[in-house]
């Protein structure tokens, strides 16, 4: 099986970006262009599937950013005693 070779433009709709985002995401990512010079079927290109493991990781990156933490219960200060509230305000950890 041979490799698809992929333009810009064609990496910008799959994306469903721009031109410039698409090449912006590409050189972030540290996917270098085959170049075959200037001229008619000249351009970069890169490898259809190095585009889609970056792709792949973008993903990856998107849902880590996603997940939240757990928010943690609040305590609340009429609920506790006055013993308490007192060994509480009194820890060398209060500043």
């Amino acid at each position: 099986m041979q490799e698809r070779l992929l333009k810009i433009d064609e990496i910008a709709e799959i994306m469903g970006t721009s031109k410039t985002r698409a090449k912006a995401a590409l050189s972030k990512y540290g996917l270098c262009a085959i170049d075959f010079g200037r001229g008619r079927g000249g351009g970069e290109r890169w490898l259809q599937s190095a585009v889609l493991s970056m792709l792949q990781a973008m993903a990856v990156a998107a849902q880590k950013k996603s997940e939240k933490k757990p928010k943690q219960a609040r305590i609340s200060i009429f609920n506790m005693s006055i013993d308490d509230v007192y060994n509480l305000t009194q820890s060398k950890n209060v500043q």
